[in-house]
């Protein structure tokens, strides 16, 4: 299924819902008062900059794409997780993860949730549309999901902004995230693995990246968050290289939650159509056509699940080879093999 169809699972006619396409646009930075000379060659350089984008340059409307593959039992929370983040451009500046306020931040706002299952079952799409991901008038992100034609709830939250939308994909995490972005109707794309939570001032850090529209994207840092504590020396040593790694080379793992403009992302053709190391891929296209990227110290923690399950020298230790063979040309085909 090449285009798959979304099924909306809010209103259209909603307050402060989107037009059917937004046009993917850097918001210009106005320049601010000034009271010496070198300010003033700094506001005439930056009034250069922007005086050729039209005045009605959109606000940034972020749709976030998460891939997941048999999460029912995890998409409650993580939608709970999505709601509890402020967006950017409020009544307040918000702290950023080193202590520093968060200015200058483009007004984003959170436009859409796109959920993609890729399971040919469709579980957890099927848990939603059940109301077993929701509980019935319990609050989501900016608004409750409701399947088409089900009254909604007395005491539920009405006028959401924002909708969650699922879609029902074939199986492979990068064709799962390229269908949402086919889908998505904000002009920025976070990529959210189904078992990462973002930092509490998420999309501020995002509009504030953004806000220079030299920037095409970034990341955030990573963590790496077990289930029942702090993360072990072992699990920091991993983040704190995967970080290094990622700074050196310019190109986030897909766990430290990828965001882009829509019109880089299309004019990069998107996610390369492998089993495997696709973050990886898309990046490194990305470097080399000289887009830049901004890499956020604030953290996305990842779930520690799979180096639970398997051990953290078994799991560490496959992962280092896979993208040691990754790099020396090995397909990604065959390396998925081993990746299950």
């Amino acid at each position: 299924m090449d285009q798959p169809e979304p099924f909306v699972t809010t209103p259209d006619a909603l307050p402060g819902a989107l037009p059917d396409a937004l046009p993917s646009a850097a918001p210009g930075r106005p320049p601010g008062p000034t009271s010496d000379r070198t300010s003033d060659r700094t506001s005439d350089r930056t009034s250069d900059r922007t005086s050729d984008r039209p005045p009605d340059t959109p606000p940034l409307a972020l749709s976030v794409i998460i891939p997941v593959y048999r999460e029912e039992a995890r998409i409650r929370a993580l939608l709970a997780h999505l709601a509890d983040i402020p967006a950017a451009g409020g009544p307040k500046p918000l702290p950023m993860a080193t202590g520093a306020v968060a200015t200058g931040a483009a007004e984003l706002r959170l436009a859409e949730i796109l959920v993609a299952d890729g399971d040919p079952e469709q579980r957890t799409l099927a848990a939603m549309a059940k109301g077993q991901a929701i509980a019935e008038g319990a609050a989501m992100p900016q608004g409750p999901y409701f399947p088409e034609g089900q009254a909604r709830p007395e005491g539920a939250a009405a006028a959401p902004t924002a909708q969650v939308r699922g879609l029902a994909t074939d199986k492979g995490r990068a064709r799962q995230m390229n269908a949402g972005a086919r889908a998505a109707r904000g002009n920025v794309l976070l990529f959210l693995h189904a078992d990462t939570r973002l930092p509490p001032d998420a999309f501020p850090l995002i509009g504030q990246a953004l806000s220079d529209p030299d920037i095409c994207g970034g990341a955030f840092a990573l963590r790496i968050a077990p289930e029942g504590g702090p993360p072990g020396l072992g699990l920091r040593f991993i983040a704190w290289a995967a970080n290094v790694r990622a700074r050196l080379f310019r190109a986030p793992y897909g766990d430290q939650a990828i965001f882009l403009r829509q019109d880089c992302f299309q004019a990069l053709g998107g996610f390369a159509d492998i089993p495997l190391m696709e973050d990886l891929e898309l990046m490194t296209r990305l470097r080399q056509s000289g887009q830049r990227i901004r890499l956020l110290t604030a953290c996305a923690a990842t779930s520690a699940r799979r180096w639970e399950a398997e051990g953290l020298l078994r799991c560490t230790g496959r992962n280092l080879l896979l993208r040691a063979l990754y790099h020396l040309g090995a397909s990604p085909q065959r390396l998925a093999r081993f990746y299950t």
